[in-house]
């Protein structure tokens, strides 16, 4: 019995989404570049990379507060 190739990507995309809810933030790493988040199911930790992405096409005016 072959499993069909559609099947198997759907089963795989589920099973990725289900880990992605599953997994909570839990410290931040030794540098600003990386997160650990943690599974708590399995209580394996994964080291995270933190991209920041800055959009200063979107900028919001928040007014003439003193920085």
């Amino acid at each position: 019995m072959s499993i069909d190739n559609q099947i198997f990507e759907e089963y795989r995309r589920q099973e990725k989404q289900a880990f992605r809810d599953r997994i909570e933030f839990h410290e931040p790493g030794n540098d600003s570049k990386h997160e650990i988040w943690i599974d708590w199911k399995t209580m394996k930790k994964y080291k995270v990379a933190v991209e920041i992405v800055r959009d200063f096409d979107n900028m919001e005016e928040i007014g003439n507060t003193k920085v």
